[in-house]
Parts: structure tokens; C-alpha cells; sequence
């Protein structure tokens, strides 16, 4: 059984491959930023001899660093990169090649999974409606979100028949898998089987995590150290909301005698941001990271952040969020897709409202508070491990599987 399984992420190909767009290339090694490694297919490969990722490529570049990404692809799971479709020039440049392969790929596959909303995600699921395959859809965030708040006039007007096509093909896929338990299956209601599982991929934690974040909480407040907030996210948009993140910390320098400093990890050119920062003044207060590869490099990270933000104007349920709650970090978040689901009212802000974060951080910032939401965020997280979800996802793709046996039998 062969699935093809479409989404938007981009892949990036080991410097010693040459790719045309014109001639994909399958060989080689195949990595990606942030989420997304080998491990990540797991449990597609488990119902299936060959699992296709369709996504967008890119050349490797003397930028990227190897150490900092995490192979894609390997036994089983093939990657094929595809031209960019996501800007009016590429959707005129590319669309015809993308189309062409996308087809070529759904009519080799014996079934189709689309990730959350795209152009390679569309043609896609176009194609195998037509020619009657199984379909999945997992609904990992809001597609109406992410291109409203992505920053251009042309993405605004390009939100409504993007959010229409995600309701739309919510309605028509065979199984539906969402990320948040209500967001989403209330924006996006689907009439096949359906289920609930985050995509984050942690192990329970030991409590031992828990019992060296009281000991860091203590420890900081009876210092004169800099409280650190951290926050993951893409710098090459406005969505992760990093400018919100540093207007906070202006104000919470401004209004409080500790100092507060900033720590971004994640993917993109951080100069986008050095006018602001430089208008704020906070230079020394500011450290972009760079990226990590995922697991223990990021949770290590996380372990010496004192807070963790996620002030986004666009969420499915933060993955990143999650891990940080894992590690016991007090965390606050935007009002923005599934992240109220994780976190208590007094410790969300209305997205894009820097002012009432900065506040909900001052105040929050005693032992007492710190520890309280430690414990709680700690505690929460178990409900969104590996030995929770697991579960759920294979009942859901060993489900899907069968779906696409009977649909084979009842074609042959």
C-alpha cells in the first residue's frame, strides 16, 4: 500500500544533490527545519509499504547549517520537493508543473492524506476526489488565521477562499484528525471519522523536571538575574507575533525594576527585526538563537528559559507550548487558535495586545504564582504525551487503513 500524504512545509536537499524542479531528483538525503524528521512518520508507515511526502523544496544553501536540521526522509518514506506555489509570480510560474506531478503522484498512490490547507494540498485532493481514492485530512491550524494575519493585503483577500477550501474538503474526506478540541472541529466540522490528537511528540517527563523548575524559580527570584522569556517560532512572518514579543518587553523593562530579557529560536533572518528593536532599545535584551534540531536540543533549551511565551495571531495547539509545559515553565499565550485550550484565562492575552501580556507577566511574576503555574503547566502536559496520543493515532490511521483495503476490494 502506497499513501501520498501533502502539506506545505519546505525540505531542503543535501548539498550533494543537484535538483531541477523541471527533473525531480529522489536520491539523497532530505532534511527539514523544526518537525518533521524521519521519526515523525512513524505512524504512517505503519499501515503502509511506502509513504510519499509532497512538499515545497529548496536548495541547500551555505546558511544552512546540517547539525541544526533533521533528515526527512529514509526506510519507506520518499520526499519529493515540488516548485513554490505561494506567491501570485510562483502560482503563475509553477502551477502547471506542480499539477502535473501531483497528479502524476495521487494516480501512484492508493490513497491520499492533506495536512491542514495548501496549493500542493488542494490539486491533490482535487485529483483523488476525482478518481474516488481514500482521503485523510488532518487539520493542524486555521488557514482563515494564518493568511489573514500574515501581513499583506493580497494574503487578506486571499483568506476566504482558502478557509472555504479547508471547510470543503473537512466536509469530503473519509477521516478527519484534528489537532484542538474545539477550535478546530467547530471552525471546520467534518462528516467522516473523526479524531482528537495533538501532533506533539513528547515523552511523560519525569518529575524530576518538575522539582529542578521549582529550584530554578526559586532560585532566580532570590537573585538579581534577568527573567528569561522565551519563545519559538518562524521569524520570516508576522504570525509567531515576535514583534508583539518585544513591544512586551519593552514595556515590562519600562514598568519593572528587574530586568527581562528576550530569547527567540527559530528558522528565518532576524534583521526584519533590528529597526524594532533598535526603536525600543533593546539591544542587550535580545538573543536570536538560531534553530535546534527537534527533541532534546529544544527541551534542554527549554530548561533554561524562566517563562515561555507564545503570543501568535495564528495557532493550531502549539507544539511548542506544550513542551515548554512539559518542562514545568510557567507560559502565557495570545487568545489565538487552540492555545486557550492549554492555558488558564488570567495567563491569555488578546492577540496582538502586547500591553496586556506584559501585564499578565508582571504579575505573575512572584514564587508563589510562578510555581503554582509550574505545577499546573506540568501536570497539564501529561494529557498530550507520546503513551496518550500514540494510542489515538494508531486506532485513527489503522482505521483509515482498512478504509482503504475495502475501497481497493470493492474497486478490484
Amino acid at each position: 500500500m502506497k499513501i501520498l500524504y501533502c502539506h506545505d512545509n519546505i525540505y531542503i536537499r543535501a548539498p550533494e544533490i543537484s535538483q531541477s524542479f523541471e527533473d525531480i531528483v529522489r536520491g539523497g538525503a532530505v532534511y527539514s527545519e523544526g518537525q518533521f524528521s524521519y521519526s515523525y512518520w512513524s505512524p504512517y508507515i505503519q499501515i503502509c509499504d511506502e509513504l510519499v511526502i509532497a512538499g515545497r523544496g529548496r536548495a541547500f544553501t551555505e546558511n544552512d547549517d546540517l547539525a541544526s536540521l533533521n533528515q526527512s526522509n529514509g526506510d519507506k518514506v520518499t520526499i519529493e520537493t515540488l516548485p513554490n506555489m505561494n506567491s501570485p509570480l510562483g502560482l503563475i510560474r509553477n502551477r502547471a508543473i506542480v499539477q502535473k506531478r501531483i497528479e502524476a503522484l495521487v494516480e501512484d498512490s492508493d490513497a491520499l492524506i492533506v495536512r491542514t490547507m495548501s496549493e500542493i494540498g488542494w490539486l491533490a485532493f482535487k485529483h483523488a476526489q476525482k478518481l474516488g481514492k481514500p482521503i485523510a485530512h488532518e487539520i493542524a491550524g486555521c488557514p482563515w488565521d494564518n493568511t489573514w494575519n500574515h501581513g499583506s493585503l493580497l494574503a487578506k483577500c486571499y483568506a476566504p477562499l482558502r478557509a472555504h477550501r479547508m471547510k470543503y474538503l473537512a466536509q469530503q474526506a473519509d477521516y478527519v484528525l484534528y489537532v484542538s478540541k474545539d477550535f478546530l472541529p467547530n471552525r471546520y466540522p467534518a462528516n467522516g471519522v473523526t479524531a482528537i490528537a495533538s501532533n506533539v511528540r513528547i515523552a511523560r517527563p519525569s518529575n524530576l523536571i518538575l522539582e529542578d523548575r521549582l529550584k530554578r524559580i526559586q532560585s532566580k527570584l532570590s537573585s538579581d538575574l534577568p527573567i528569561e522569556i522565551g519563545l519559538i517560532g518562524q521569524l520570516d512572518h508576522k504570525l509567531k507575533g515576535i514583534n508583539i514579543a518585544i513591544e512586551a518587553l519593552s514595556l515590562l523593562n519600562t514598568l519593572s525594576e528587574r530586568r527581562f530579557v528576550l530569547k527567540i529560536l527559530g528558522a528565518g533572518q532576524s534583521s526584519t527585526y533590528q529597526p524594532f528593536i533598535h526603536k525600543h532599545n533593546l539591544q542587550n535584551n535580545i538573543q536570536f538563537e538560531g534553530v535546534l534540531t527537534s527533541g532534546a536540543p529544544v527541551l534542554n533549551w527549554l530548561d533554561y528559559i524562566d517563562l515561555y511565551i507564545q503570543p501568535s495571531f495564528h495557532e493550531g495547539v502549539p507544539r511548542a507550548t506544550i513542551e515548554a509545559m512539559s518542562r514545568g515553565c510557567p507560559a502565557f499565550g495570545s487568545d489565538a487558535g487552540g492555545i486557550p485550550e492549554l492555558l488558564p484565562p488570567n495567563y491569555i492575552h488578546k492577540a496582538g495586545n502586547a500591553k496586556q501580556l506584559a501585564i499578565q507577566i508582571l504579575q505573575a511574576v512572584t514564587e508563589e504564582t510562578l510555581e503554582t503555574q509550574a505545577r499546573e503547566n506540568f501536570k497539564k502536559s501529561l494529557s498530550y504525551t507520546q503513551d496518550v496520543l500514540q494510542p489515538i493515532r494508531n486506532h485513527f490511521w489503522s482505521g483509515f487503513a482498512n478504509h482503504i483495503k475495502e475501497s481497493k476490494s470493492l474497486l478490484s
